[in-house]
């Protein structure tokens, strides 16, 4: 019961006893010798107390039926996304690399058109293709485990003054990536894409490696183009 049915319900019993209250006092003051008179004063208070009661009860009964039917806080609505309407491939974290495909199709028409009749440069755990200026990681029959290894990434430009300021002293790049950034796992293949840079790379040092052990390696040579 609410605050404010509460006090009505107070204020109703509080009025209910001081009518008790006068009536008493009424038959009080009546000369206690005509007893036949008291007989109407009893009456009169039980008829009394019966319509307090009644008046009580009424009282709560209105009450609870209001706050029944009052409406209680509204929910907010649950927003459903709608399912994607076919998988496609996550967009790469940082500004140098681009998503693996923007149609939306399955991973083996992907591969089959991106590939064709392509060799890999590195044939391992992963196989490596280059395909114009980037790297595409492709292993089939593959699981969540087996990309949880950090992928490393090492150019080493034909000319060393092409790299940034920073990489300089150590005459390579370094590109190493995580696969959640810039692959997918779709029908047990993962596929990952990294983007190279635009100044001339002699050769590529790529592979896995967890708890600075590697888990598989490969490297090739660029042809100067």
């Amino acid at each position: 019961m609410t605050l404010s049915s509460r006090l009505r319900n107070a204020r109703g019993h509080r009025h209910g006893s001081e009518m008790l209250a006068r009536d008493h006092l009424s038959c009080a003051e009546m000369p206690s010798e005509t007893i036949s008179g008291q007989y109407p004063c009893l009456i009169r208070t039980i008829v009394l107390c019966g319509i307090v009661v009644v008046a009580s009860l009424l009282a709560c009964s209105t009450v609870e039926s209001i706050e029944r039917s009052m409406p209680g806080p509204t929910a907010a609505p649950v927003v459903t996304q709608p399912p994607d309407l076919a998988p496609t491939f996550v967009q790469a974290s940082d500004s140098t690399s681009s998503p693996i495909r923007t149609e939306t199709m399955s991973v083996s028409d992907y591969l089959a058109r991106l590939v064709g009749d392509r060799q890999p440069a590195i044939s391992a755990d992963f196989d490596v293709y280059l395909i114009e200026n980037s790297l595409v990681y492709i292993k089939e029959q593959c699981s969540p485990e087996d990309v949880e290894p950090t992928f490393f990434l090492h150019l080493n430009p034909v000319d060393a003054n092409d790299l940034p300021s920073y990489r300089k002293q150590y005459r390579f790049d370094n590109l190493d990536f995580a696969f959640r950034d810039h692959g997918v796992i779709e029908g047990g293949v993962c596929v990952a894409k990294r983007e190279l840079p635009d100044y001339g790379i002699a050769t590529v040092r790529t592979g896995q490696s967890t708890g600075g052990v590697r888990v598989w390696k490969g490297r090739f040579d660029i042809p100067l183009r």
